[in-house]
């Protein structure tokens, strides 16, 4: 006589969900390591873009200046904030950039400064695991240091 099965057993389902489980076990950790690395990259990012926009910015503002025209460099936070992009979003939410001097850790919003109408001040702040950078950035060059 043979049997038939309409089914799953019980200790088959359970065998099922306790797999499940144990690779939920592995794969969240990893995926929270993996979303905190990205978020660390975008921060670093924006801080980078940032320096190489404002000494950018200052070298097209010298070189206008040597040949009398008329353009000038952002002069105030706004402004240099205007000029570095106002779509662009932290990690944490809202603007990647913000005029405060060393910016907010708690998003991960890079803090923009003006110190002169010659110079800015960039600040990456310590968020998750990255070190809270400054950078003056002075008639086109650059000044970095560790906070």
């Amino acid at each position: 006589m043979i049997t038939r099965s309409d089914g799953f057993s019980l200790l088959e389902l359970m065998v099922v969900v306790g797999v499940i489980g144990v690779l939920l076990l592995i794969a969240i950790p990893l995926y929270s390591k993996y979303s905190d690395s990205a978020n660390m990259g975008i921060v670093n990012q924006h801080y980078q873009e940032a320096i190489r926009m404002a000494k950018g910015e200052q070298l097209k503002n010298s070189t206008a200046l040597a040949i009398r025209s008329t353009r000038v460099a952002p002069t105030t936070a706004a402004d240099w904030i205007a000029a570095f992009g106002v779509n662009e979003v932290a990690p944490g939410g809202g603007p990647a950039y913000v005029p405060v001097v060393l910016g907010d850790a708690g998003t991960g919003a890079v803090g923009i400064g003006s110190l002169s109408p010659t110079s800015v001040s960039i600040a990456r702040p310590a968020y998750l695991d990255l070190d809270a950078y400054q950078a003056i950035v002075e008639n086109g060059r650059v000044n970095e240091a560790k906070l």
